[in-house]
């Protein structure tokens, strides 16, 4: 594992470079502060973002599903797009969670549990609607709920199915 001693050494390096300033340089102190916001808490920066967009876009989904004929069509094209990335987003989500529940921080399941349930209540409510409505049909935005659905259930068993002993 070579490149982690690269970073080590970065940091260290930069360290010794802090102490030999002395703070007086205006842009030297901003890039402290900088570095004390995102450098060294950028684990936990990286998770609420993700908590954010993650929870976002699930609301997006909701919205263009129960709203889709009074929304553009561009509005309804952009979170389709964002449909893959979100997925790689899920991933990233999980394994931040498990570096912050390594490194002591406290991690919640339930917010996993709860969002992997809503997921789940989204696609049995879009799928009874489909079945059941003349409003809602099969097509590109309910194909976006189900694939995302069932990714998030996928997820989430794999989570749960890796802290089980063996």
């Amino acid at each position: 594992m070579a490149w982690w001693t690269d970073i080590i050494f970065f940091r260290r390096r930069f360290e010794e470079i802090k102490t030999q300033e002395n703070g007086s340089n205006l842009f030297v102190r901003l890039f402290c502060v900088f570095r004390r916001t995102f450098y060294d808490n950028f684990i936990d920066t990286l998770h609420n973002v993700l908590v954010v967009a993650t929870y976002a876009y699930f609301g997006a989904n909701i919205t263009i599903f129960f709203f889709q004929g009074s929304l553009s069509r561009n509005f309804i094209s952009i979170v389709e797009t964002f449909s893959e990335p979100y997925l790689g987003a899920l991933g990233i989500y999980i394994v931040v969670n498990e570096i912050r529940r390594r490194r002591g921080k406290n991690v919640h399941p339930h917010f996993s549990t709860a969002f992997a349930t809503s997921w789940m209540i989204l696609l049995l409510v879009s799928t009874v609607l489909v079945y059941l409505g003349d409003t809602y049909h099969f097509n590109t935005v309910y194909r976006t709920i189900v694939t995302n659905s069932f990714a998030a259930f996928i997820i989430r068993l794999g989570f749960i199915l890796g802290r089980t002993p063996p």
